[in-house]
Order: C-alpha cells, then sequence, then structure tokens
C-alpha cells in the first residue's frame, strides 16, 4: 500500500483528495509540522474501534449528530476507481454567520458571568461563505503556507470535507514517552511588549488543568519554560508537557480526559461548555475536537481548529476566543479576525 508520498509532489496527493471527492470515498490527509512528507488514506467504510490503524476524528461534544471515529487505511492513493463509501450522507442544515452586534452581546453575557465566578469560557463564532473550492488546492496552499502547522483534510459522507491548519498538538505518544502543550493568549505576530495579565492568566488555566489531568492518571508532566509560538499571523503562548508512560497507563483514557481542554472550552470545564451550549446559536460539530493519524504503536491527535466545514459550496468557518474576566468584548472580536485570516487568505489565494 502506498499511503505515504513525499510532500515535494505534493500534486500526487491533491489528486488523491479531488478522486476521492468525486468518488464520495471517505478519506484523510495531513501533513505533520515541520514535515517533508504527506499522507493520505482511503476507506470503503469507517469504523469505531480505535485500536484500527488509520485517521480518528473526534467532536467537540459527543452528540447523536457528531460522534467519534476512525477512518481505516484500507487504501493508499491507488485506490480503485469503482470504490465508494459505504456511509449514507447527512443533509446540513445552512448555519447563519455571526454578526459583530451579536457577538458582542455573547461575548458581554460571558464577561459578566466570570466577573462574578471566575474562570474561562471560550466563545466561538461562525463565518460563512458561499463559495465553489478546489479542496485539493486548498491542502496544498496551507502545506506551503503554514509550514509548521497541522495540516489536515477529511472527508465522509457523514461530515462533508473538514480542513485546516492547526497549530496546537492534543497529544502524542510513542517509545512510551507523551508530549502535548499548552497553548491559549492571542496577539499579532512580531508584538515587542510583554504579554499582558488576561493573555497569562488564560494560558495559566491551561498549563494547570493540563498537569492536573496528567497527575490524576498517575503521570509525572514535565514543563517547559513559557514561550510565544508563531502560528501564521498571529503568536500564542505555550509551554511545552511531556510525561514518561506507565505500564498501566490508558492512554484513551488521557485523550479522553484531555479534550477539550481549557484552550477550547473553558474551565470548570463542565460548566464552561453548559454554557457555550446555552449562548453559542451555532453546533461547533467537530470544530475543538480532536484529529489525527493512529496505529497499535504511536498516536499524534492535534486539535481541530483554524479550520472549516465544506458542504455543497457553502464554508462553514470557525474561530473563538478564551475570556476571562478581564477580557473586552471589542477585542475579543478583533482576536477571532486575525485566526479567520488563516484560511480566508488561503481561500482568496487558491482562486487568484
Amino acid at each position: 500500500m502506498n499511503s505515504r508520498v513525499n510532500s515535494s509532489d505534493i500534486t500526487i496527493i491533491t489528486d488523491a483528495i479531488d478522486r476521492a471527492l468525486r468518488q464520495r470515498l471517505n478519506f484523510f490527509a495531513y501533513r505533520l509540522p515541520a514535515d517533508k512528507q504527506a499522507y493520505f488514506g482511503a476507506s470503503s467504510r469507517i469504523t469505531f474501534d480505535r485500536d484500527t490503524t488509520g485517521f480518528v476524528v473526534a467532536p467537540f461534544v459527543e452528540q447523536e449528530s457528531a460522534q467519534s471515529f476512525v477512518i481505516p487505511t484500507q487504501y493508499g492513493i491507488n485506490f480503485p476507481e469503482d470504490v465508494t463509501s459505504e456511509e449514507d450522507s447527512v443533509a446540513y442544515a445552512i448555519e447563519a454567520a455571526i454578526c459583530y452586534e451579536d457577538y458582542l452581546g455573547q461575548a458581554n453575557r460571558i464577561i459578566e458571568h466570570l466577573k462574578q465566578n471566575g474562570g474561562k469560557i471560550v466563545l466561538s463564532r461562525l463565518i460563512v461563505k458561499r463559495q465553489e473550492l478546489n479542496i485539493g488546492s486548498i491542502f496544498d496552499i496551507l502545506t506551503e503556507t503554514y509550514p509548521n502547522a497541522f495540516v489536515f483534510c477529511y472527508f465522509t459522507p457523514k461530515t462533508g470535507v473538514w480542513i485546516g491548519a492547526s497549530p496546537e498538538l492534543l497529544l502524542k505518544s510513542a517509545d512510551n514517552q507523551l508530549a502535548t502543550m499548552s497553548l491559549a493568549g492571542t496577539r499579532p505576530i512580531g508584538s515587542t511588549t510583554e504579554w499582558d495579565d488576561k493573555c497569562i492568566e488564560e494560558q495559566q488555566i491551561v498549563t494547570d488543568y493540563i498537569c492536573d489531568t496528567l497527575r490524576s492518571e498517575g503521570l509525572s508532566p514535565q514543563v517547559s519554560d513559557r514561550y510565544s509560538r508563531q502560528a501564521g499571523p498571529i503568536e500564542h503562548i505555550c509551554n511545552d508537557i511531556k510525561a514518561n508512560l506507565n505500564t498501566t497507563t490508558d492512554l484513551w483514557k488521557v485523550v479522553d480526559r484531555l479534550s477539550p481542554t481549557p484552550a477550547l472550552s473553558g474551565y470548570p470545564k463542565q460548566q464552561a461548555i453548559s454554557l457555550i451550549g446555552e449562548i453559542e446559536r451555532h453546533s461547533r460539530r467537530y470544530y475543538g475536537g480532536y484529529i489525527g493519524p493512529i496505529s497499535e504503536t504511536s498516536i499524534a491527535l492535534y486539535v481541530n481548529l483554524r479550520s472549516m466545514a465544506y458542504v455543497d459550496g457553502v464554508c462553514n468557518i470557525y474561530v473563538g476566543g478564551g475570556l476571562t474576566s478581564q477580557s473586552v468584548a471589542e477585542d475579543e472580536w478583533q482576536e477571532t479576525e486575525f485566526k479567520s485570516q488563516t484560511l480566508l487568505k488561503v481561500i482568496e489565494k487558491s482562486h487568484l
């Protein structure tokens, strides 16, 4: 099976993406951060068995309309011309974009809640564009534009196309070692001032949550110094976190406890998720969940962000930001505007 192709000839991957879409075949394609290789796999079916070699997809919150699954590596780029997906298609309701005034109303409601109760809540918004796209071309441009991101694309008839360039590792594991990161706080790249208190507080909440979760599973996290990590036109505060695995460690239990981290939901976690469900008008579906390749010996899972869903000529671009009691709603809107450029500029470039 030839599922791995050198990225110097990325057109082979993009051609496979376009052929799989024409055949409505379940597939995944990805490029790991700073890697020189791109990967592709396809299958006529999906599975719910995470002991399968393939590509795992998990939603922000498990629900009937968005469930975790795996696309097995049944075929590589040379998949048969007559194979298609065994899954049924799902009709999608077109959701409305969130305008500036509505976003400010939602953000201010959350900020007032946090002033009284403390913690952090991540508010997302939806940008909707009606535009026919060549998904293979978008994948190509993302790999070129964001060399240090996890660039991904997958399709099933039940989910439609999801594509993005994620800067955030959820968890990777190989050789009895685990690695993750605490990524939060946002500002334009090239800022020369110190990080403000709001961003530092937001990111520290994520670091504490990850370390507490690992310790509760019997692991001893090792935390790097805090540093600024670039993600396209913006940068975030980051700590790299590592731990040695025990023979008794249930790795998928760790994954499920980590996701969604406070970087995508908030803290306290369950209260944040509940309030998000009350305030946000759109369904996040797989935004804020995780995706990535899995095998019997290793996993590499990344958070599904800087991403969009694409179905029948409609692009649903998801962007969000963490709110604390120190947040200013207008500034938070501007942060989502910065983040949206990851995909909006690529969409524009694909039509030049």
